[in-house]
């Protein structure tokens, strides 16, 4: 591999991974992430579940599965999707980046293909 190719994707390379340092560890960055988590969440938790029970269920026993199941969505739920749904957009965002790193790279090779051989 020539040295100036194996420069310029060492610099592309480096260009990525302070990408992604940014990404992660920038304030606002990071701010703006858990704003779109949130937003995620109240989407997924608006959402209808339904269960239904296969034999007939007196009252009281009733009353009580809807109670368990309301303190699951409002206390359990919401911060174990929290988590998963910022970790699902760094994942996205990382992914991303790592598509912008292959393009510049192959737009790169491109170019060095797209130019004439010096003969010297």
């Amino acid at each position: 591999m020539p040295r100036k190719l194996k420069e310029q994707i060492h610099q592309f390379l480096h260009d990525y991974r302070k990408s992604v340092f940014e990404l992660e560890h920038d304030s606002k960055k990071v701010e703006e992430r858990h704003e779109q988590a949130e937003h995620l969440v109240e989407e997924i938790l608006d959402q209808k579940f339904h269960y239904h029970f296969h034999k007939k269920v007196d009252e009281d026993r009733a009353e009580t599965i809807q109670m368990i199941h309301n303190y699951c969505r409002e206390a359990l739920l919401p911060p174990v999707v929290n988590r998963f749904a910022e970790r699902l957009l760094v994942v996205e965002q990382r992914h991303a980046l790592a598509l912008e790193f292959v393009e510049r790279i192959l737009d790169y090779l491109a170019e060095e293909l797209e130019q004439p051989v010096d003969p010297s």
